[in-house]
């Protein structure tokens, strides 16, 4: 499942590399705002991976 999550997140990247905040925001809006933690949006993404395979 984490494999998983991680592919997905991978793959949200990779199709989305050309302007990966407004896909961010298309997708997931104001319910998470990687800046408010200090994140761009890829190293937010790279930090969720990094979490979830603790």
């Amino acid at each position: 499942m984490i494999d998983a999550t991680a592919f997905e997140i991978d793959q949200f990247k990779t199709d989305n590399a050309g302007n990966l905040d407004a896909a961010f925001e298309r997708e997931f809006g104001k319910q998470c705002s990687p800046p408010l933690w200090g994140h761009t949006t890829d190293s937010f993404l790279e930090e969720l991976k990094r979490l979830l395979s603790e």
